[in-house]
């Protein structure tokens, strides 16, 4: 059975390209893994800088924000009928995504074109640049259009 990774930052963007995944997951019909990677924020100390306890919050925060994200990837899929796993994991996004892809012997990643990234991917790399450069299984890179495409599906 095809082992299909969809990788997702759970941000607007990624979540429109979810309709356009769920199409070719439905042709693959392979088994399917959501994964989001919660990257650690640099916190900084000193002036104006977070107590402990207030880093721990942001985590939390930033983790709860990551696993609802996976819920409503997981059951967007669902209402198109796939099912999906979720994983969590912690670390940089392409690094982990390609240890992911190696780990459990994926055959695909799908990953969006640009999510959380933004202007930062100018200077920095996309993730989805990085994975295409180093996951070791074939990589699809889905690009959202910026308007609407005449005769094309909404999922």
């Amino acid at each position: 059975m095809y082992k299909i990774l969809l990788a997702t930052d759970g941000s607007e963007h990624a979540f429109k390209t979810i309709g356009k995944a769920a199409q070719l997951l439905k042709m693959l019909q392979g088994s399917v893994t959501v994964l989001s990677v919660v990257e650690d924020v640099p916190v900084y100390k000193g002036l104006g800088g977070l107590s402990a306890r207030e880093t721990e919050l942001l985590h939390q925060s930033i983790e709860q924000v990551a696993r609802e994200g996976l819920d409503k990837t997981k059951q967007t899929l669902a209402e198109n009928g796939i099912e999906a796993n979720t994983l969590l994991r912690m670390g940089q996004a392409a690094d982990v995504i390609c240890e992911v892809v190696e780990e459990d012997g994926y055959d695909m990643v799908i990953v969006g074109d640009t999510g959380f990234g933004g202007i930062k991917e100018l200077f920095l790399g996309s993730v989805s640049n990085k994975v295409a450069h180093k996951a070791k299984a074939d990589v699809l890179i889905i690009k959202w259009m910026y308007q609407s495409i005449e005769g094309r599906p909404e999922i």
